[in-house]
């Protein structure tokens, strides 16, 4: 099965980027980037919020459709709470489109993340854990996408697992033994002639 990220990413076609792009009267270069940096930023800020039942059983009402009257569109607004402008600020920086434009996109890309875990979620689980659970599984290339700068003001506290490097062999670990057995041969054809 396809990541959340790689799902996302199926779903933004150029159609889309040119559509938002003219709307908001931006480059198409600048939406792209903004829309590649709020996946994974909306999803970070979910993953670090993992351990909080109270706000995972929160999300968990918003994306099933039983959050009593919230939409999801005030998903951003869950997830980053006061920090929703210093991240909308920073995609901002990063994308180099006006903020007004991060806003608006994350109007159209918070519903898509609801969306994109509600349908990782089965109908007859209702437990709020099956998200974190998935997140969790996902969470190197979630953090591996995000923008550079974006871990601190989400003070995230969950780092990328670092993929453990196949050994690479020393020559210490050769040398040495070879420089033995030409030693003890050295020494054998000396012997032997003698």
């Amino acid at each position: 099965m396809d990541s959340l990220l790689d799902t996302f990413r199926a779903q933004i076609s150029p159609a889309f980027v040119a559509q938002h792009a003219a709307r908001l009267s931006e480059r198409e270069g600048g939406i792209s980037k903004a829309l590649a940096g709020l996946a994974p930023a909306l999803l970070a800020g979910i993953l670090n919020r993992a351990d909080d039942p109270a706000f995972m059983a929160q999300l968990h009402r918003n994306i099933t459709g039983a959050s009593g009257g919230q939409s999801a569109t005030t998903f951003p607004g869950i997830i980053f709470g006061a920090r929703l402008p210093a991240v909308v600020h920073a995609l901002a920086a990063y994308s180099g489109t006006r903020t007004a434009s991060v806003h608006a996109l994350l109007d159209s890309v918070g519903p898509m993340i609801a969306g994109l875990l509600k349908t990782r979620t089965s109908p007859e689980n209702t437990d709020a854990s099956v998200i974190a659970d998935i997140l969790r599984d996902e969470s190197n290339s979630i953090l591996g996408a995000l923008p550079t700068g974006l871990a601190s003001i989400l003070d995230l506290t969950i780092a990328a697992t670092p993929e453990t490097p196949a050994p690479q062999p020393h020559y210490s670990d050769w040398l040495l033994p070879l420089l033995l057995l030409l030693a003890l041969g050295s020494g054998l054809l000396f012997y032997l002639k003698a």
